[in-house]
Protein backbone atom coordinates (compact mmCIF):
# COMPACT_ATOMS: atom_id res chain seq x y z
CA UNK A 1 0.00 0.00 0.00
CA UNK A 2 1.20 3.14 -0.92
CA UNK A 3 1.95 5.78 1.51
CA UNK A 4 0.40 9.37 1.68
CA UNK A 5 0.89 12.18 3.51
CA UNK A 6 -0.21 15.64 4.15
CA UNK A 7 2.82 17.47 5.12
CA UNK A 8 4.92 19.57 2.82
CA UNK A 9 9.27 19.56 3.02
CA UNK A 10 9.74 23.32 3.21
CA UNK A 11 13.56 24.91 3.35
CA UNK A 12 13.49 27.23 6.31
CA UNK A 13 16.11 28.89 8.14
CA UNK A 14 19.29 25.91 7.30
CA UNK A 15 16.93 23.27 8.28
CA UNK A 16 14.32 21.12 6.75
CA UNK A 17 11.31 21.42 8.77
CA UNK A 18 8.18 18.63 7.81
CA UNK A 19 4.87 20.98 8.37
CA UNK A 20 1.68 20.42 8.27
CA UNK A 21 0.23 22.98 5.80
CA UNK A 22 -1.97 20.73 3.36
CA UNK A 23 -4.32 22.62 1.15
CA UNK A 24 -8.04 21.12 -0.46
CA UNK A 25 -8.39 22.76 -3.23
CA UNK A 26 -11.97 21.84 -3.53
CA UNK A 27 -14.34 21.19 -5.50
CA UNK A 28 -12.49 19.59 -8.57
CA UNK A 29 -13.65 20.85 -11.39
CA UNK A 30 -15.62 18.19 -14.04
CA UNK A 31 -13.15 19.19 -16.95
CA UNK A 32 -10.62 17.81 -15.15
CA UNK A 33 -11.79 14.23 -14.67
CA UNK A 34 -9.77 12.77 -17.54
CA UNK A 35 -6.40 14.45 -16.88
CA UNK A 36 -5.86 11.67 -13.93
CA UNK A 37 -3.37 10.11 -16.84
CA UNK A 38 -1.63 13.46 -17.48
CA UNK A 39 0.05 14.60 -14.56
CA UNK A 40 3.28 12.40 -13.16
CA UNK A 41 2.89 9.76 -10.91
CA UNK A 42 5.69 7.67 -8.78
CA UNK A 43 6.81 5.80 -11.79
CA UNK A 44 7.91 9.00 -13.05
CA UNK A 45 10.17 9.81 -10.22
CA UNK A 46 13.41 8.55 -8.80
CA UNK A 47 12.29 5.76 -5.95
CA UNK A 48 13.01 7.45 -2.97
CA UNK A 49 9.86 9.77 -3.92
CA UNK A 50 6.62 9.02 -2.22
CA UNK A 51 2.77 10.71 -2.60
CA UNK A 52 1.41 13.18 -0.75
CA UNK A 53 -1.44 15.64 -0.90
CA UNK A 54 -2.23 18.53 -2.70
CA UNK A 55 -1.00 21.45 -0.74
CA UNK A 56 0.84 24.58 -0.72
CA UNK A 57 4.29 23.76 -0.91
CA UNK A 58 5.26 27.34 -0.09
CA UNK A 59 2.78 28.29 2.73
CA UNK A 60 4.75 28.85 5.24
CA UNK A 61 7.32 31.04 3.83
CA UNK A 62 7.00 34.59 4.81
CA UNK A 63 9.58 36.71 2.87
CA UNK A 64 9.58 39.88 3.78
CA UNK A 65 10.10 41.64 -0.01
CA UNK A 66 6.62 41.90 -1.14
CA UNK A 67 7.63 40.45 -4.75
CA UNK A 68 9.39 37.07 -3.27
CA UNK A 69 5.47 37.02 -1.18
CA UNK A 70 3.91 37.63 -4.49
CA UNK A 71 6.10 34.82 -6.06
CA UNK A 72 5.51 32.09 -3.90
CA UNK A 73 1.85 33.44 -4.30
CA UNK A 74 1.98 32.18 -7.73
CA UNK A 75 4.03 29.54 -7.43
CA UNK A 76 1.34 28.24 -4.71
CA UNK A 77 -1.43 28.93 -7.19
CA UNK A 78 -3.40 31.09 -4.09
CA UNK A 79 -5.92 33.20 -6.48
CA UNK A 80 -6.42 29.95 -9.36
CA UNK A 81 -8.76 28.12 -6.90
CA UNK A 82 -11.61 28.44 -8.43
CA UNK A 83 -10.41 26.90 -12.08
CA UNK A 84 -10.48 23.65 -13.50
CA UNK A 85 -7.35 22.26 -12.36
CA UNK A 86 -5.37 18.90 -11.13
CA UNK A 87 -2.76 18.32 -8.98
CA UNK A 88 0.40 15.55 -8.58
CA UNK A 89 2.08 15.81 -5.04
CA UNK A 90 5.19 14.04 -4.03
CA UNK A 91 7.97 13.88 -1.04
CA UNK A 92 11.20 12.64 -0.04
CA UNK A 93 11.93 12.13 3.04
CA UNK A 94 15.83 12.29 3.18
CA UNK A 95 17.36 14.83 2.44
CA UNK A 96 13.82 16.26 2.06
CA UNK A 97 11.75 17.70 -0.88
CA UNK A 98 8.64 18.52 -1.65
CA UNK A 99 7.51 17.96 -5.58
CA UNK A 100 4.73 20.09 -6.64
CA UNK A 101 2.83 19.89 -9.93
CA UNK A 102 -0.34 21.92 -11.57
CA UNK A 103 -2.05 21.37 -14.67
CA UNK A 104 -4.82 24.33 -14.55
CA UNK A 105 -7.04 24.84 -17.23
CA UNK A 106 -6.93 29.03 -18.52
CA UNK A 107 -7.51 30.38 -21.98
CA UNK A 108 -4.05 30.93 -23.63
CA UNK A 109 -4.61 34.83 -22.83
CA UNK A 110 -5.01 34.15 -18.96
CA UNK A 111 -1.76 31.37 -19.42
CA UNK A 112 0.31 34.01 -20.76
CA UNK A 113 -0.76 36.67 -18.11
CA UNK A 114 -0.15 34.39 -15.42
CA UNK A 115 3.64 33.53 -16.53
CA UNK A 116 4.20 37.30 -17.21
CA UNK A 117 3.31 37.86 -14.04
CA UNK A 118 5.37 35.56 -12.67
CA UNK A 119 8.63 36.83 -14.56
CA UNK A 120 7.62 40.42 -12.91
CA UNK A 121 7.67 38.90 -9.64
CA UNK A 122 11.20 36.96 -10.06
CA UNK A 123 12.74 40.37 -11.47
CA UNK A 124 11.86 41.81 -8.45
CA UNK A 125 12.85 39.09 -6.08
CA UNK A 126 16.72 39.06 -6.03
CA UNK A 127 17.05 37.13 -3.37
CA UNK A 128 14.50 35.00 -0.97
CA UNK A 129 15.47 35.36 2.78
CA UNK A 130 14.25 32.52 5.23
CA UNK A 131 14.79 31.79 8.84
CA UNK A 132 15.01 34.23 11.71
CA UNK A 133 18.43 35.65 13.41
CA UNK A 134 21.34 32.90 13.29
CA UNK A 135 19.75 31.13 11.27
CA UNK A 136 18.55 33.42 8.99
CA UNK A 137 19.59 32.18 4.84
CA UNK A 138 19.58 34.38 1.67
CA UNK A 139 18.69 31.89 -1.30
CA UNK A 140 19.71 33.79 -4.63
CA UNK A 141 18.24 33.96 -8.14
CA UNK A 142 19.77 31.79 -10.66
CA UNK A 143 18.71 30.89 -14.21
CA UNK A 144 17.34 27.81 -15.07
CA UNK A 145 18.31 25.56 -18.38
CA UNK A 146 14.51 25.04 -19.37
CA UNK A 147 15.81 24.11 -23.52
CA UNK A 148 13.37 21.48 -23.67
CA UNK A 149 10.02 22.88 -22.61
CA UNK A 150 10.08 25.53 -25.66
CA UNK A 151 9.29 29.00 -25.29
CA UNK A 152 6.18 29.23 -23.63
CA UNK A 153 8.00 28.37 -20.26
CA UNK A 154 10.02 30.29 -17.70
CA UNK A 155 11.48 29.07 -14.23
CA UNK A 156 13.44 30.11 -11.51
CA UNK A 157 16.09 29.05 -8.92
CA UNK A 158 16.80 29.99 -5.99
CA UNK A 159 19.29 28.33 -3.49
CA UNK A 160 21.69 28.82 -0.90
CA UNK A 161 24.80 26.20 0.53
CA UNK A 162 24.24 25.25 4.47
CA UNK A 163 27.25 23.82 5.25
CA UNK A 164 27.69 20.64 3.08
CA UNK A 165 24.16 21.07 1.52
CA UNK A 166 22.33 22.93 -0.78
CA UNK A 167 19.11 24.18 -0.16
CA UNK A 168 16.98 25.18 -3.64
CA UNK A 169 13.80 26.52 -4.32
CA UNK A 170 12.68 25.54 -8.19
CA UNK A 171 9.44 26.92 -9.77
CA UNK A 172 8.62 26.67 -13.30
CA UNK A 173 5.55 27.64 -15.71
CA UNK A 174 4.65 25.88 -19.06
CA UNK A 175 1.64 27.35 -21.16
CA UNK A 176 0.26 24.11 -23.30
CA UNK A 177 -2.47 25.22 -24.78
CA UNK A 178 -5.58 25.83 -23.01
CA UNK A 179 -3.19 24.31 -20.14
CA UNK A 180 -0.66 26.12 -17.70
CA UNK A 181 1.88 23.67 -15.97
CA UNK A 182 3.62 24.51 -12.84
CA UNK A 183 6.11 22.44 -11.25
CA UNK A 184 7.35 23.33 -7.81
CA UNK A 185 10.04 21.71 -5.51
CA UNK A 186 11.92 23.29 -2.36
CA UNK A 187 14.79 20.29 -1.64
CA UNK A 188 17.64 20.07 0.59
CA UNK A 189 20.56 18.31 -1.83
CA UNK A 190 23.69 16.70 -1.01
CA UNK A 191 26.40 15.15 -3.00
CA UNK A 192 23.98 12.06 -3.92
CA UNK A 193 20.61 14.10 -4.66
CA UNK A 194 20.46 17.25 -6.68
CA UNK A 195 17.64 18.99 -7.85
CA UNK A 196 16.28 17.59 -11.16
CA UNK A 197 13.31 20.33 -11.65
CA UNK A 198 14.38 21.10 -15.15
CA UNK A 199 14.23 17.46 -16.16
CA UNK A 200 11.32 16.42 -14.78
CA UNK A 201 9.64 19.55 -15.75
CA UNK A 202 10.44 17.82 -19.44
CA UNK A 203 8.56 14.70 -18.86
CA UNK A 204 5.60 16.53 -17.20
CA UNK A 205 5.09 17.77 -20.29
CA UNK A 206 5.49 15.09 -22.37
CA UNK A 207 3.07 12.93 -20.30
CA UNK A 208 0.35 15.71 -20.36
CA UNK A 209 1.00 16.45 -24.35
CA UNK A 210 0.91 12.35 -24.74
CA UNK A 211 -2.11 12.16 -22.78
CA UNK A 212 -4.13 14.53 -25.59
CA UNK A 213 -5.68 16.02 -22.68
CA UNK A 214 -8.75 17.68 -24.34
CA UNK A 215 -9.46 21.47 -23.82
CA UNK A 216 -11.50 22.27 -20.37
CA UNK A 217 -15.19 22.49 -21.58
CA UNK A 218 -15.59 25.51 -19.08
CA UNK A 219 -12.91 27.44 -20.68
CA UNK A 220 -14.22 26.93 -24.46
CA UNK A 221 -15.83 30.45 -26.14
CA UNK A 222 -19.58 30.69 -25.92
CA UNK A 223 -21.36 29.97 -29.65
Amino acid sequence: MRRIVRGAALVVGGSLAITGCGVDRTPRQQSTVGLTAAVLSQKDLPADFLPAEDQEVFGRVEPRDPDCRWLLALADLRGLRDVPQTHSVFYRAAPGATLAEHVVALTPAQAAAQIQSFKQAAAGCPAIQVGHHARRLRLHRTAMNLAGLGKDSFGVRYRQYAGSRQLTYDIVMVQDNDWLLVLTQPSVSDTHHRATTEQIAVTALRILRADGAPPPVSMSPTP
